[in-house]
Formats: structure tokens, C-alpha cells, sequence
């Protein structure tokens, strides 16, 4: 099978969407979000690191659906590349689950995301409105 190259693209060479963006670009993106959930990285906003196995999770089976999706459709670097970073997401993932200070980052992320946030509604007099009372009501004459 010979590797033929869109014009202007040497064989090899990755080639962008129209809109700049590339295949391995969009994969990195989901690789990203996966190792930033079992707490390799920091999250890029806030500065924190945080475990989340479900979003782990999801951002492999979003790799796996790609490759499943794109097969055939790709060349043998990116093919090669694409299967290395979800089994390399999948190890990372293992270790996670079996890490006890990974499962309790879990947990306290679990917990943080779970609080209530105090109400951005004000009364009338300037206090932080209730959950109960945030919520809109009918009044009727």
C-alpha cells in the first residue's frame, strides 16, 4: 500500500483541518483531560490538582470511540500514536485506582464538587439568598 500525500503535504506529514486544527491536536486534548483527572497535572484554571475517576474514564472511552470512529481513516504514526496514549491513560488509570492517596484525592474531589455553593442572590438586604429561597415562586394577588 502506497502512502499518498494531499498536495502540498509531504507523506508522513500531519495534515490540519481546514479550520487548523489537527487529529493528533484534537487527541491530545482528551489525553489531556484524562491525565489531568487522575491528578498529573494540574488543572490549567485554577492551579489544583484533582482526581476524578469517572472523568478518566470518560476521556478514554472519547480516545477509544476515536479510534474506533477514524479507523482505517489513519495514518500508521497517527494510528500507532493514538493507541499509545489510551493504553498509556489506561496504565495511569490502573495505578490511580490502586493508589490510596489517589482514591482519597477522589473522594475529597468528589465531596468539593458535591457542597452547595453559597447562593450568588441577594435579598433585599443584602444577605445570601437560601437555596429555598433562590428558587423562583408565583406569587398570585
Amino acid at each position: 500500500m502506497s502512502e499518498e500525500a494531499s498536495p502540498g503535504v509531504e507523506p508522513g506529514e500531519e495534515q490540519e483541518a481546514p479550520h487548523g486544527i489537527s487529529f493528533m491536536e484534537l487527541v491530545s486534548v482528551f489525553f489531556n483531560q484524562g491525565a489531568m483527572a487522575l491528578g498529573a497535572m494540574p488543572h490549567p484554571m485554577t492551579g489544583q490538582v484533582y482526581v476524578s475517576f469517572e472523568a478518566a474514564q470518560e476521556s478514554i472511552s472519547i480516545l477509544e470511540l476515536l479510534k474506533e470512529k477514524t479507523r482505517g481513516n489513519l495514518d500508521d504514526q497517527e494510528d500507532r500514536a493514538l493507541t499509545a496514549l489510551i493504553d498509556e491513560l489506561k496504565i495511569a488509570f490502573v495505578h490511580a485506582v490502586r493508589d490510596p492517596r489517589a482514591r482519597e484525592l477522589a473522594q475529597r474531589t468528589a465531596q468539593a464538587s458535591h457542597e452547595e455553593e453559597p447562593s450568588r442572590i441577594l435579598t433585599p438586604d443584602g444577605r445570601p439568598a437560601s437555596s429555598a429561597e433562590s428558587q423562583p415562586r408565583i406569587i398570585i394577588p
